[in-house]
């Protein structure tokens, strides 16, 4: 598991910025005029990185283009010939 690194950078004078440092996540919050809400929006980030590391791997339909297929729950990524390659558990990905 990684690391959760979320930094306040400064953005836009004297705004304040969320910004996720975890591995490959690119996530960037809103620039903030008080701390608080930084800080609160840097918790909900935090959040969904441990909730997407205990939720167990699925796959759904999502019917959004057509025909529609199954796809993975985290990223979209579709699954219909072979497993998500990041987010399936190894044993899936490598049978």
């Amino acid at each position: 598991m990684d690391r959760i690194v979320i930094a306040l950078t400064m953005a836009n004078g004297a705004r304040i910025r969320p910004v996720c440092r975890t591995g490959d996540c690119t996530w960037r919050g809103c620039a903030w005029e008080n701390r608080w809400s930084a800080e609160r929006e840097r918790a909900d980030h935090r959040l969904d990185h441990l909730t997407s590391q205990t939720r167990p791997y699925t796959e759904v339909w999502d019917d959004s283009c057509a025909p529609g297929g199954y796809v993975c729950d985290r990223c979209g990524m579709p699954v219909e010939s072979e497993p998500c390659p990041e987010h399936a558990p190894a044993e899936a990905v490598n049978a």
